[in-house]
């Protein structure tokens, strides 16, 4: 402390500025409260994965997140295999697709952001457009245009989705508990990877028809979900609900000013 105290002055002597000791006491008087609130509040607000688990709210968020990692191993892994059974030319319908989830990362962040759709709302509606192209591209032969032209789409919302759900899901929980629960998502996103090379195996249209399905299944469950845009920190489950809704009223009324 007291060696801090003399060489700000010889730093800022040196590159030929005026130390400010009023500033300097402001901004340790800001620093001694903080640690202060974060030792007197950090184990009240500690939270543990049981804690969340055992309320109504948290246990939905949850397995609303591993519908939503299912849904999205799914659709990505699942369209990325069955690319070679469509189409005319086996390579041209494998490096479309794989190209295809280049606008589906590059729209994730602006969407997942905007005040219009938001972390819940881009998710929410890129799994749906996902799983209603899927569905589409069971209405016409698996070797005609129209097929792979829809599979592409679906590949890019769902990529989409797979982009905001590691983001969403990291920002609705504490951060005690998401190591935790990032492991138990990844966990349920493989085992719905299990499923793949089976669905891939059916004859066309069956492969599409389930992804489709289960894509649009797993979409409106999605709104259960809380959006985190506009919560700092991402505080969103150790708020209450009247709390959250008054963090977001002040958000939306600053953005309008």
């Amino acid at each position: 402390r007291g060696g801090l105290d003399k060489t700000r002055p010889a730093i800022s002597k040196a590159n030929g500025t005026q130390f400010n000791r009023i500033e300097c006491k402001g901004e340790e008087q800001f620093r001694s409260y903080r640690t202060t609130t974060e030792v007197h509040t950090g184990s009240a607000n500690r939270q543990t994965l049981m804690d969340i688990l055992c309320t109504w709210s948290g246990a939905c968020q949850v397995l609303a997140f591993c519908l939503a990692f299912s849904a999205c191993s799914l659709g990505y892994y699942g369209l990325a295999m069955n690319a070679g059974n469509i189409g005319d030319n086996l390579y041209v319908s494998s490096v479309l697709t794989a190209l295809a989830e280049l606008p589906g990362v590059w729209v994730a962040k602006p969407l997942m952001d905007s005040v219009l759709l938001g972390r819940r709302g881009t998710l929410f509606l890129s799994i749906l457009l996902s799983g209603i192209f899927c569905l589409a591209a069971t209405t016409h032969p698996a070797s005609s245009q129209f097929v792979v032209i829809v599979s592409i789409f679906g590949k890019t919302c769902v990529t989409t989705a797979y982009s905001v759900v590691f983001v969403h899901s990291c920002e609705a929980f504490p951060p005690q508990v998401r190591g935790v629960l990032a492991g138990v998502f990844q966990m349920v996103s493989r085992c719905a990877g299990l499923l793949i090379p089976v669905v891939v195996f059916f004859p066309h249209p069956l492969p599409y028809a389930c992804i489709g399905i289960f894509l649009m299944i797993a979409a409106f469950p999605l709104q259960v979900l809380r959006e985190t845009r506009v919560v700092p920190e991402s505080a969103a489950l150790t708020m209450s609900s009247s709390q959250f809704r008054q963090v977001k009223a002040e958000h939306e009324h600053t953005s309008v000013d």
